[in-house]
């Protein structure tokens, strides 16, 4: 859980780092270029969302192989065992608190917004009619074959809309106002949007948006990303336009901006609410020269490629030592903590052959930040999953049983020398560090004939 949260919170930085530059270096050329810089804008969405899919299945797969061993995460909080959630360390009760708030979050952000577009696509759609031949779809088809577009597409009118809309993925519909004016305009613009994948790149977004709904830098870079769409398509419009042409697209643009459309992310009208955007619009659909690529745009988009992957690994580096310092200092205060609990605490050496072959395992270790474990000790050996450790490393073992009279020893293995610590009043709070590069096997050890049972919190850090 606190691996989701750490890699989320990383992907989110960097992601708002490359997307900060792209907005930089779009203010530099501004008006110019508009269709590179939104091609951009997709290839970052795309960036936003894919390295968060691979993080849900990687979590959702090792949380089903966390619970199979019965470890605290899930299963504590789904029973609400308030009491269970008091043994988690400080750290682990942020992460669980955090992430249900932001899972919370996404849920009610993302679950409310889709919904109510669902339904108000389909109300559109009841108070539409469907055209199904005449000038219209005559002219749809024109527009059509100009673009190269052979998905089947319905067109509705209706009279409830002042702005042509589109909208679907896979079944597009285009709904146009009840008028005869400017229809080849109208089509053609949403068209360019259909051609574009416009609708699914919103869609995309607005999942990307839910996701990392506590970035405010998201939410800058979603009305960016609108205000791009409407000026590259525009764009592809009146490229072919003459003067009078590109004047009567102007003015429809003008005419409609008048009226407020409904928003929704999964519709794609001709207007725009934002009179700086609609401002943009006209001027470069007036002004508008064909831009030649130049040696100095060349060089931007190039610094950007290649200053991306430093920027997320930079990020995700700063990150992982701000976790690394933050578990520093709580590692001491607890460990100051344990040794005034413990203060007849001593580390040993166990010198005794051990067959860790016939040893019980517990389940896998993360290679860095703190693991939660809830486990019954059976008489014997009991380990984690080996770790693959460099010198300067530390592993911080706290443990805790139900009963103070409770006896075990808490220690690792590496290259066939044990060293542990016994519990006292039934707990184990110790810090071992690691001297020499090496494979490292946490285990436990119930010398007794019951069972115990244990709350553990491991912490590896460097």
């Amino acid at each position: 859980m606190n691996e989701f949260l750490l890699l989320l919170i990383t992907i989110s930085i960097s992601g708002s780092l490359v997307f900060t530059m792209t907005l930089l270096v779009e203010y530099i050329f501004k008006n110019n270029y508009v269709q590179y810089f939104y091609l951009t804008m997709k290839f970052i969405i795309i960036f936003f969302l894919v390295p968060v899919s691979v993080v849900v299945y990687k979590v959702i797969s090792s949380q089903i192989k966390t619970i199979e061993i019965n470890t605290m995460d899930f299963e504590v909080i789904s029973q609400v065992n308030l009491e269970s959630f008091e043994m988690l360390a400080i750290g682990d009760k942020i992460g669980v608190v955090l992430f249900f708030i932001w899972i919370i979050g996404f849920l009610l952000f993302y679950v409310i917004s889709t919904i109510k577009s669902i339904f108000f696509i389909r109300k559109l759609l009841r108070l539409s009619n469907e055209i199904r031949d005449g000038k219209i779809l005559e002219i749809a088809e024109k527009v059509k074959k100009q673009l190269r577009i052979v998905k089947k597409v319905k067109i509705y009118q209706s009279s409830i809309v002042i702005s042509p809309l589109l909208t679907g993925v896979f079944h597009p519909k285009i709904i146009i106002p009840n008028t005869t004016n400017n229809l080849k305009l109208m089509l053609s613009h949403e068209l360019v949007h259909l051609k574009s994948n416009d609708i699914l790149f919103r869609m995309l977004l607005n999942l990307v948006q839910k996701i990392h709904w506590f970035n405010p830098i998201i939410y800058i870079f979603a009305n960016k990303f609108f205000d791009l769409s409407e000026l590259a398509c525009d764009n592809r419009v009146i490229e072919k336009m003459g003067r009078e042409e590109r004047n009567s697209y102007a003015q429809l643009l003008i005419s409609i901006s008048k009226e407020r459309t409904k928003a929704s992310k999964m519709i794609v009208p001709l207007k725009s609410d934002n009179y700086k955007t609609m401002e943009r619009r006209i001027y470069q659909i007036m002004r508008y020269k064909k831009q030649k690529m130049t040696i100095r745009f060349i060089l931007a988009i190039c610094i950007l490629a290649l200053a991306s992957p430093v920027v997320t690994y930079a990020s995700s580096i700063g990150v992982l030592q701000a976790q690394d310092r933050l578990m520093e200092i709580y590692r001491s205060i607890n460990s100051n903590e344990a040794d005034r609990t413990n203060p007849t605490e001593e580390l040993k050496y166990l010198n005794e052959e051990v067959n860790l072959d016939q040893a019980v395992n517990l389940g896998s270790l993360q290679a860095r930040g703190v693991n939660s474990f809830d486990f019954t000790l059976k008489p014997g050996i009991s380990i984690l999953s080996p770790l693959s450790l460099k010198a300067g490393a530390s592993i911080y073992i706290s443990a805790c049983s139900d009963n103070a009279n409770d006896s075990y020893m808490a220690g690792y293995v590496s290259g066939g020398k044990f060293l542990y610590v016994r519990s006292v009043n039934g707990t184990v709070g110790h810090n071992f560090n690691i001297t020499s590069d090496g494979t490292y096997t946490i285990y436990f050890e119930n010398k007794g004939v019951s069972n115990i049972h244990i709350y553990a919190t491991i912490r590896v850090t460097y």
